[in-house]
């Protein structure tokens, strides 16, 4: 374990084998009872992010014309327990997802965007990204992003469905600038 430190003071250190409490951190402490056995720590579940993620790009740049699913191609990760088709991550373990997206308009002045998360084709409410574009304030670069948590079973679904004109980047997805992604936080 090596040594703790709490704002640059040493806490806790360990020696041969056994942890100590420094004296003085000790002095300041409470004791509310004795760990008799298990380990500190040791009922914290790290969620595997790599099985439940996912982080999809627009490769080029698209427009819709009225309502749709997003299409978010550039598939950048997505994990094992999850399958995409066509802008529509289904889930494959269930419990609460953080899902966020972010998209950049592309330089049209007299544009504009809406956006909407939806589990299994309904709009998650809260979640949702608009602007208007302003020709006569020559204001043609908007971007916005949201985030979201949300309860998921398996084989639920979880799409952007909206319109506008957003940013891509053929053939080099470290200049995306619309992505679309989740991970699963925990049961």
């Amino acid at each position: 374990m090596g040594t703790l430190k709490l704002n640059n003071v040493t806490a806790i250190t360990e020696s041969g084998g056994t942890v100590v409490l420094d004296s003085a951190v000790q002095d300041n402490i409470t004791r509310l009872g004795t760990v008799t056995a298990g380990a500190i720590g040791s009922t914290v579940q790290v969620e595997d992010f790599a099985k439940d993620g996912w982080y999809c790009t627009i490769e080029a740049v698209t427009r819709y014309t009225s309502g749709s699913i997003i299409d978010f191609p550039g598939i950048q990760h997505l994990g094992s327990a999850l399958t995409e088709s066509a802008g529509v991550i289904t889930i494959g373990t269930a419990g609460w997802y953080s899902v966020g997206c972010k998209v950049h308009n592309n330089n049209i002045s007299t544009d504009w965007a809406e956006l909407k998360t939806r589990k299994n084709s309904t709009y998650i409410p809260g979640a949702k990204i608009y602007w208007e574009s302003d020709s006569e304030e020559n204001t043609a670069y908007y971007e916005n992003s949201n985030m979201v948590m949300v309860e998921c079973a398996v084989n639920d679904t979880i799409d952007m469905y909206g319109q506008g004109w957003f940013y891509g980047d053929t053939g080099n997805n470290q200049h995306a600038m619309s992505a679309f992604w989740g991970w699963r936080i925990g049961k």
